[in-house]
């Protein structure tokens, strides 16, 4: 057994059965996102204490319902119980039968403990998770952005779209350290007409991936921001030397708070303003968090009223839908 979900009612007794041994979590629904990412950050240290041989069982609240899981607290809970089955294979998480359905019928949660990168969803709003794998950085956002193409946004130029997304892989894959704990959630709300990304790794942390590079920021910044800065990268590789998190920020349409990125206590948000002339310059700002988060969160939404109309040229418009 790696991780098993169950409804809440039926199975509580049972894993006491299994074991008695076990160590206990709730998971409680939380008022805001970075609550319950504050709340996955504790449970994750009280984690150290746990013996290989130990249950590890997780509660979820039955309070939460579907329309609260949004993608950060499913990126963020998929690197809990990876965290978790690295200590211990005996993991359980118990849920309210709606979220437990979901969760294991819908975005078939359980699947991903093992060598299984990704599993389509049913529903097609869910394009589910994606297990971040050094060799399969880029296979994702291609095959993600010729299926939105062929089902969404036909005629609609993807390629900026594509191009955050490789950018965000790459750096996971980089920079991260992760060993194998790093997943993203995409999740397309056609009625606001918005797709919902989250990427989270349970790795080294952006502040010091850069202080074990002897990188210091400027005196003005901090460690987030400056790694969003054209030319400032830890671990260069080819396709992103430098560039990475700049090139993200650069490709994102919207005009307010368009991406956040937690790592360690710093909350980077980056947006942009437009003055009474009409020019657009971006704005920054950085919140110092309570609590240590110790990985990365990028999450941001992006709108698909601002997505260009494809220009095509030639044949060009044959590799459209190409599933790669």
């Amino acid at each position: 057994m790696k991780v098993k979900i169950r409804n809440s009612i039926l199975d509580s007794v049972q894993l006491d059965l299994l074991n008695a041994m076990t160590h206990y979590e709730q998971i409680k629904k939380s008022q805001t996102l970075y609550d319950w990412v504050a709340q996955i950050s504790d449970i994750r240290s009280r984690l150290c204490h746990v013996k290989s041989t130990d249950n590890i069982q997780f509660i979820l609240s039955e309070d939460i319902d579907i329309p609260y899981l949004q993608p950060v607290h499913i990126v963020t809970l998929a690197c809990l119980l990876a965290y978790s089955i690295s200590i211990t294979n005996r993991v359980i998480l118990t849920a309210g039968k709606d979220v437990e359905i979901f969760l294991r019928e819908d975005l078939h949660l359980e699947q991903y403990f093992s060598d299984t990168p990704h599993i389509g969803a049913a529903q097609p709003s869910i394009f589910n998770l994606w297990k971040v794998d050094n060799e399969q950085t880029f296979g994702y956002s291609h095959s993600l952005s010729a299926y939105l193409k062929r089902s969404f946004f036909k005629g609609k130029d993807l390629s900026a779209f594509t191009n955050a997304l490789n950018e965000l892989y790459a750096n996971v894959a980089d920079h991260a350290d992760a060993k194998g704990i790093a997943y993203s959630y995409i999740h397309f709300d056609e009625k606001i007409g918005k797709i919902n990304i989250a990427f989270c790794d349970f790795g080294i942390g952006i502040p010091s991936c850069l202080k074990k590079a002897n990188i210091t920021p400027a005196p003005e910044c901090n460690y987030v921001q400056w790694a969003t800065r054209l030319g400032v990268s830890a671990k260069s590789s080819q396709h992103n030397a430098g560039k990475g998190l700049d090139d993200v920020i650069s490709s994102l349409p919207g005009k307010y708070d368009r991406l956040k990125i937690l790592s360690e206590n710093e909350l980077f948000i980056v947006g942009e303003k437009i003055d009474a002339n009409g020019e657009c310059s971006r704005i920054e700002r950085t919140l110092h968090q309570s609590f240590c988060f110790k990985g990365t969160l990028i999450h941001f939404e992006y709108d698909i009223s601002e997505l260009e109309n494809e220009e095509i040229i030639g044949e060009s418009d044959l590799f459209n839908d190409f599933d790669w």
